[in-house]
Protein backbone atom coordinates (compact mmCIF):
# COMPACT_ATOMS: atom_id res chain seq x y z
CA UNK A 1 0.00 0.00 0.00
CA UNK A 2 1.36 3.42 -0.74
CA UNK A 3 2.62 5.78 2.11
CA UNK A 4 1.09 8.52 0.54
CA UNK A 5 -1.61 10.74 2.49
CA UNK A 6 -4.55 10.45 -0.30
CA UNK A 7 -3.25 7.14 -1.65
CA UNK A 8 -6.84 5.90 -2.63
CA UNK A 9 -7.76 2.72 -0.64
CA UNK A 10 -11.18 0.71 -1.45
CA UNK A 11 -13.51 -1.10 1.00
CA UNK A 12 -17.04 -3.33 0.58
CA UNK A 13 -19.81 -2.22 2.02
CA UNK A 14 -22.20 -5.14 2.71
CA UNK A 15 -26.18 -4.23 1.44
CA UNK A 16 -27.66 -7.30 1.97
CA UNK A 17 -26.89 -10.78 3.28
CA UNK A 18 -25.47 -12.12 6.87
CA UNK A 19 -23.23 -9.13 7.16
CA UNK A 20 -25.57 -6.60 5.87
CA UNK A 21 -24.15 -2.96 7.43
CA UNK A 22 -20.92 -3.77 7.66
CA UNK A 23 -17.63 -2.45 6.07
CA UNK A 24 -14.46 -4.34 4.85
CA UNK A 25 -11.19 -2.23 3.89
CA UNK A 26 -8.98 -3.39 1.00
CA UNK A 27 -5.35 -2.97 1.44
CA UNK A 28 -3.97 -5.82 1.23
CA UNK A 29 -2.45 -6.82 -2.25
CA UNK A 30 -4.76 -10.22 -2.34
CA UNK A 31 -7.26 -10.32 0.25
CA UNK A 32 -9.56 -14.19 0.20
CA UNK A 33 -13.48 -13.96 1.59
CA UNK A 34 -15.39 -16.82 2.02
CA UNK A 35 -17.05 -18.93 4.76
CA UNK A 36 -13.73 -20.28 6.25
CA UNK A 37 -11.79 -19.23 9.49
CA UNK A 38 -9.24 -19.03 7.06
CA UNK A 39 -9.72 -16.59 4.75
CA UNK A 40 -9.06 -12.85 5.31
CA UNK A 41 -12.80 -11.82 5.28
CA UNK A 42 -14.90 -14.27 5.79
CA UNK A 43 -18.86 -14.21 5.35
CA UNK A 44 -20.72 -16.34 7.47
CA UNK A 45 -23.48 -17.58 4.57
CA UNK A 46 -24.21 -21.41 3.77
CA UNK A 47 -24.23 -20.52 0.04
CA UNK A 48 -21.01 -19.11 0.07
CA UNK A 49 -17.96 -21.38 -0.89
CA UNK A 50 -15.20 -21.97 1.77
CA UNK A 51 -13.08 -19.84 -0.45
CA UNK A 52 -15.73 -18.14 -2.35
CA UNK A 53 -13.63 -15.21 -4.02
CA UNK A 54 -10.65 -13.31 -4.23
CA UNK A 55 -9.61 -9.40 -4.68
CA UNK A 56 -6.34 -8.77 -6.14
CA UNK A 57 -4.47 -5.02 -6.26
CA UNK A 58 -3.27 -4.37 -9.77
CA UNK A 59 -2.51 -1.04 -10.67
CA UNK A 60 -4.56 1.68 -8.87
CA UNK A 61 -7.48 -0.57 -7.89
CA UNK A 62 -8.60 -4.80 -7.97
CA UNK A 63 -9.17 -7.15 -9.92
CA UNK A 64 -12.05 -9.43 -8.62
CA UNK A 65 -11.54 -13.51 -9.47
CA UNK A 66 -14.44 -16.40 -8.77
CA UNK A 67 -12.77 -19.51 -7.27
CA UNK A 68 -14.65 -21.36 -8.77
CA UNK A 69 -17.64 -21.46 -5.75
CA UNK A 70 -21.04 -23.27 -6.84
CA UNK A 71 -23.39 -20.67 -6.38
CA UNK A 72 -20.85 -17.94 -8.15
CA UNK A 73 -19.90 -14.45 -8.33
CA UNK A 74 -21.71 -11.59 -9.95
CA UNK A 75 -20.53 -7.72 -11.04
CA UNK A 76 -22.93 -5.67 -11.82
CA UNK A 77 -25.58 -9.20 -12.72
CA UNK A 78 -22.87 -10.23 -14.92
CA UNK A 79 -21.75 -13.80 -13.70
CA UNK A 80 -17.82 -14.14 -13.57
CA UNK A 81 -16.52 -16.47 -15.94
CA UNK A 82 -13.00 -14.75 -15.66
CA UNK A 83 -10.95 -12.19 -13.43
CA UNK A 84 -12.79 -8.51 -13.48
CA UNK A 85 -11.33 -5.05 -12.95
CA UNK A 86 -13.17 -3.27 -10.76
CA UNK A 87 -14.54 0.17 -10.91
CA UNK A 88 -16.37 2.32 -8.15
CA UNK A 89 -19.78 1.90 -7.46
CA UNK A 90 -20.02 -1.95 -8.62
CA UNK A 91 -21.97 -4.13 -7.49
CA UNK A 92 -20.82 -7.33 -6.29
CA UNK A 93 -23.33 -10.62 -5.21
CA UNK A 94 -21.83 -13.79 -4.06
CA UNK A 95 -24.02 -16.36 -3.82
CA UNK A 96 -27.23 -15.44 -3.84
CA UNK A 97 -27.87 -13.34 -0.87
CA UNK A 98 -25.04 -11.21 -0.18
CA UNK A 99 -24.68 -8.08 -2.12
CA UNK A 100 -21.45 -5.31 -1.16
CA UNK A 101 -20.47 -2.21 -3.15
CA UNK A 102 -17.29 -1.57 -3.94
CA UNK A 103 -15.92 1.82 -2.92
CA UNK A 104 -12.86 4.30 -2.90
CA UNK A 105 -11.70 5.68 0.14
CA UNK A 106 -9.56 8.96 0.20
CA UNK A 107 -7.61 9.96 3.36
CA UNK A 108 -8.06 13.40 3.95
CA UNK A 109 -4.49 14.52 5.21
CA UNK A 110 -5.79 17.58 6.88
CA UNK A 111 -8.67 16.28 8.67
CA UNK A 112 -7.04 15.62 12.84
CA UNK A 113 -6.87 12.29 14.11
CA UNK A 114 -7.49 11.87 18.13
CA UNK A 115 -5.24 9.80 19.26
CA UNK A 116 -4.99 8.18 23.10
CA UNK A 117 -1.76 8.55 25.13
CA UNK A 118 1.11 6.41 24.76
CA UNK A 119 0.25 5.64 28.36
CA UNK A 120 -2.84 4.08 28.33
CA UNK A 121 -2.67 1.62 25.37
CA UNK A 122 -2.20 -1.82 26.88
CA UNK A 123 -0.60 -4.71 25.18
CA UNK A 124 -2.67 -7.35 23.29
CA UNK A 125 -2.99 -10.61 24.84
CA UNK A 126 -3.18 -13.36 22.32
CA UNK A 127 -4.54 -16.57 23.33
CA UNK A 128 -2.15 -19.92 22.52
CA UNK A 129 -4.63 -21.14 20.48
CA UNK A 130 -6.55 -18.37 18.54
CA UNK A 131 -5.04 -17.39 15.23
CA UNK A 132 -2.59 -14.47 14.56
CA UNK A 133 -4.22 -11.08 14.55
CA UNK A 134 -4.69 -9.67 11.02
CA UNK A 135 -3.97 -5.45 11.60
CA UNK A 136 -4.11 -5.05 7.92
CA UNK A 137 -8.06 -5.86 7.49
CA UNK A 138 -10.43 -4.02 10.23
CA UNK A 139 -14.07 -4.00 10.08
CA UNK A 140 -15.33 -0.16 9.91
CA UNK A 141 -19.37 0.81 10.53
CA UNK A 142 -22.09 -0.66 12.45
CA UNK A 143 -21.74 -4.89 12.98
CA UNK A 144 -25.26 -5.99 13.40
CA UNK A 145 -25.53 -9.13 16.04
CA UNK A 146 -24.44 -12.11 14.68
CA UNK A 147 -27.71 -14.54 12.97
CA UNK A 148 -27.94 -17.88 14.77
CA UNK A 149 -27.12 -20.26 12.45
CA UNK A 150 -28.98 -23.12 12.37
CA UNK A 151 -27.72 -26.59 12.89
CA UNK A 152 -27.82 -29.29 10.47
CA UNK A 153 -30.74 -31.58 11.09
CA UNK A 154 -27.53 -34.86 11.21
CA UNK A 155 -30.19 -36.97 13.50
CA UNK A 156 -33.03 -36.51 11.58
CA UNK A 157 -31.22 -38.06 8.69
CA UNK A 158 -29.37 -41.03 10.65
CA UNK A 159 -32.69 -41.59 11.75
CA UNK A 160 -34.55 -41.80 8.21
CA UNK A 161 -31.47 -43.77 6.82
CA UNK A 162 -32.12 -46.43 9.74
CA UNK A 163 -36.04 -46.87 9.06
CA UNK A 164 -35.17 -47.26 5.23
CA UNK A 165 -32.57 -49.86 6.20
CA UNK A 166 -34.98 -51.36 8.67
CA UNK A 167 -37.83 -51.36 5.57
CA UNK A 168 -35.61 -52.42 2.97
CA UNK A 169 -34.68 -56.05 5.14
CA UNK A 170 -38.60 -56.39 6.11
CA UNK A 171 -39.08 -56.81 2.20
CA UNK A 172 -36.28 -58.81 1.77
CA UNK A 173 -37.46 -61.06 4.73
CA UNK A 174 -40.99 -61.54 3.02
CA UNK A 175 -39.85 -62.02 -0.07
CA UNK A 176 -37.25 -64.80 0.91
CA UNK A 177 -40.35 -66.34 2.99
CA UNK A 178 -42.76 -66.30 0.40
CA UNK A 179 -39.87 -67.88 -2.25
CA UNK A 180 -39.57 -70.88 0.59
CA UNK A 181 -43.32 -71.43 0.65
CA UNK A 182 -43.24 -71.31 -3.65
CA UNK A 183 -40.33 -73.41 -3.49
CA UNK A 184 -41.64 -76.32 -1.41
CA UNK A 185 -45.15 -76.13 -2.35
CA UNK A 186 -46.18 -74.98 0.90
CA UNK A 187 -49.05 -72.73 -0.17
CA UNK A 188 -51.79 -74.73 1.01
CA UNK A 189 -50.05 -75.96 4.47
CA UNK A 190 -49.54 -72.20 5.57
CA UNK A 191 -52.96 -70.88 3.91
CA UNK A 192 -55.10 -73.44 3.98
CA UNK A 193 -57.75 -70.82 3.56
CA UNK A 194 -56.88 -70.36 -0.20
CA UNK A 195 -59.21 -71.24 -2.85
CA UNK A 196 -58.22 -74.51 -4.67
CA UNK A 197 -56.80 -76.07 -1.17
CA UNK A 198 -58.14 -79.38 -0.20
Amino acid sequence: MSGLPNAPQFRLAVKAGVAAGRVFELNQDVVLIGRSQRCDLVVEEPELSRQHARFIRQGGGYLLEDLGSTNGTFVNGVRLTAPRRLQPGDEIRLGPKTVMVYEPVVFDAEATVAVEPAATVRPATVRSGAPPPRPDLRVVGQVPPAAAAEAPPKKRNWLLIGCLVVALLAVCFIAGVLWYIDANYLWCTVFPFLAGCP
